[in-house]
């Protein structure tokens, strides 16, 4: 079983492309097979404002020290101020680390659909200022997955975000759908 969460879904989707053995994949806030062109040609067109922070944000890695800022591109204002605080700390201690390198990512878009069919689940979340309701769409669609689960007043970070109880019960209740391998 594969989690993936923002560019973690999108290498979740690559894998679920390959002849490997997968029982099934979740994709939470998923960078969607295409990448993240069209959702940022969307917001620039819808929510021109929106869209500046959420570059601005990631160019300058400025939500490390604005906690403003933090809260608007990853978390919703129901996230008491506290545990932003900590999340923030968190990043800016851990988001050092290049796990993915973008350039060959982006060479390898958009990921074919899959070669096998495996369950999967997309989530969504309402308020989530980096992937909006159409890549979320547009992930389940390509999987052939159900409708994906969208989770309200959640922000990007579904995990952490104040509504991450309802993340994990959606994920625990299609886990308990998907068959155990005997």
């Amino acid at each position: 079983m594969l989690v993936g969460h923002s560019f973690g879904g999108l290498v979740v989707q690559q894998l679920l492309q390959k002849d490997v053995n997968i029982a099934g994949a979740a994709l939470l806030c998923s960078v969607p097979p295409e990448g993240n062109g069209g959702i940022a040609k969307r917001m620039m067109f819808s929510r021109p404002g929106q869209a500046m922070r959420v570059t601005y944000a990631f160019i300058s890695r400025a939500f490390e020290t604005d906690a403003a800022l933090c809260r608007d591109t990853f978390f919703s204002p129901s996230l008491p101020e506290a545990e932003l605080r900590r999340f923030q700390a968190a990043i800016a201690r851990n988001g050092k680390t290049r796990l993915l390198d973008l350039r060959q990512l982006n060479n390898d878009l958009p990921v074919p659909r899959p070669k096998k069919k495996v369950p999967v689940l997309v989530i969504g979340a309402e308020l989530d200022a980096v992937v909006d309701a159409q890549a979320v769409g547009d992930t389940a669609a390509w999987v052939g997955a159900q409708p994906p689960v969208v989770i309200a007043g959640c922000g990007h970070d579904a995990m952490l975000d104040a509504a991450w109880r309802d993340t994990a019960d959606a994920l625990a209740a299609w886990l308990d759908t998907i068959p155990t391998q005997q």
